[in-house]
């Protein structure tokens, strides 16, 4: 991995770092974001994640992984996620990611690693335009948009040959209002989310339901039971196994000791 972390896990932490205060949950569909204004309580929060997916014989395929989320008054953020192996015998690894407001920066690191990456962000009253970090990492802030292609090459981009890609099949969509409830003594507010692909949309000689059910923390800014639910890719159930109340360990917020820290500072480029 050599010095510099991975691009596609840089780009994981800046969602986080764009969107701090931004929480998916029952605010509308279920992939809307929805603004948290009153959660401020710190915590600390693990969770389980079981995915099964059932193949056409009828067996079984389980893989269970976790996640730890973390958060303090300042709001400084911990996220990190540990994925069970395709393969019995490969490693496990978790990888960490952090974004800290009150310095600017988002920090990665994995546990198979010794080397942590810090991107230093621009400052607030900075951030217009393009920036960019020496691994190769881009932001666009706003205020520039990439030009769209034209031409032949808007043409090679927008045909699709014929028995390629299609148009995404019509779905009858409908939310459903569960109420509330209470998960580790936290009161969460609930809904379903459910689509259905008619028989004969994409070659099915039945409806095909897929169905999201969140479980929402106000007080928290958390989702803290989630299950997904589609015939196609199988069952995911992500659930909260502990949750501590309480400003967490600043220790969560760092590397551990030994590792390598390469700090990155972005620069303001030409947006291209």
């Amino acid at each position: 991995m050599g010095t510099v972390l991975d691009r596609s896990l840089i780009a994981t932490a800046l969602l986080a770092f764009l969107t701090p205060a931004f929480s998916q949950g029952p605010c509308g569909q279920a992939t809307t974001p929805c603004r948290v204004q009153a959660a401020r309580q710190p915590y600390t929060a693990e969770f389980k994640i079981t995915h099964v997916q059932t193949l056409a014989n009828g067996t079984t395929i389980t893989r269970v992984s976790s996640e730890t989320q973390a958060r303090d008054s300042q709001f400084r953020t911990m996220f990190s996620s540990t994925y069970a192996p395709v393969l019995a015998d490969q490693p496990t690894v978790t990888n960490f990611s952090v974004h800290d407001p009150v310095d600017n920066s988002n920090i990665r690191w994995r546990s198979n690693s010794k080397t942590a990456n810090v991107v230093r962000m621009p400052s607030g009253d900075q951030r217009t335009g393009c920036w960019a970090a020496d691994s190769g990492m881009r932001m666009n802030f706003g205020g520039a948009r990439a030009k769209m292609p034209t031409g032949a090459a808007q043409s090679a981009l927008t045909t699709i040959p014929a028995g390629g890609i299609s148009r995404p099949a019509a779905q009858d969509s409908k939310q459903e209002d569960l109420g509330t409830s209470s998960i580790v003594g936290v009161e969460v507010t609930g809904h379903r989310f459910t689509r259905t692909t008619p028989a004969g949309a994409i070659g099915n000689d039945a409806p095909i339901i897929h169905t999201d059910e969140n479980w929402y923390a106000p007080s928290l800014g958390l989702q803290l039971r989630s299950v997904t639910d589609d015939p196609q890719t199988g069952k995911n159930t992500k659930e909260v196994v502990s949750l501590s109340l309480g400003e967490p360990d600043p220790s969560t917020f760092q590397p551990p000791e030994g590792y390598e820290v390469v700090t990155e500072t972005m620069h303001e480029v030409p947006c291209q």
